[in-house]
């Protein structure tokens, strides 16, 4: 297992910046990305709103995080903490997260993964993906970040970012 050569370096490209969503166009511009995309991978139907939204999108306790080239998301990310309303991955997997649960553990989930395609590759993903993991660590106090991910991409998940079965 290897990662693949990059594009090029989104560090150095100074036309695409990251940050946490902020406004109601960066969120509609999140959830629209993230429509389409789904769409073309064949997980979505098209919606009439033409945007992915779900109730836990819209939580206080859930930070949408966004690549932006000038004022257009191109990459999108979310993660979405524990509350009373649970993690959406446990209508598929209720009794890992109860045993993390148990450890009294701080959780969150990470989702809502999407790019435009020319943005894939290049490592865009990859500066998303470490935004969020400093924010959830040294910012929100999180110990445990989760994800349910396609089989075919089990081995990115495991040898790039470090995520553990369970």
């Amino acid at each position: 297992m290897y990662l693949s050569p990059l594009r090029k370096s989104p560090e150095r490209d100074s036309s695409v910046h990251y940050k946490i969503a902020e406004t109601r166009d960066e969120y509609e511009q999140a959830f629209k990305l993230l429509h389409d995309t789904y769409q073309r991978e064949g997980i979505l139907e098209q919606t009439p709103s033409g945007m992915k939204v779900t109730l836990h999108a819209l939580m206080p306790t859930t930070t949408v995080f966004v690549a932006l080239e000038d004022d257009r998301v191109v990459g999108t990310l979310a993660l979405v903490e524990d509350s009373d309303m649970g993690l959406p991955m446990e209508d598929l997997y209720p009794g890992e997260i109860r045993v993390l649960r148990q450890a009294k553990r701080r959780l969150a989930e990470v989702g809502s993964l999407a790019f435009e395609r020319r943005f894939r590759h290049c490592g865009v993903a990859l500066v998303l993906y470490g935004l969020m993991f400093r924010w959830a660590r040294h910012w929100r106090g999180v110990d445990d970040i989760v994800i349910t991910v396609n089989p075919s991409a089990r081995d990115y998940f495991t040898t790039t970012l470090g995520f553990v079965p369970i």
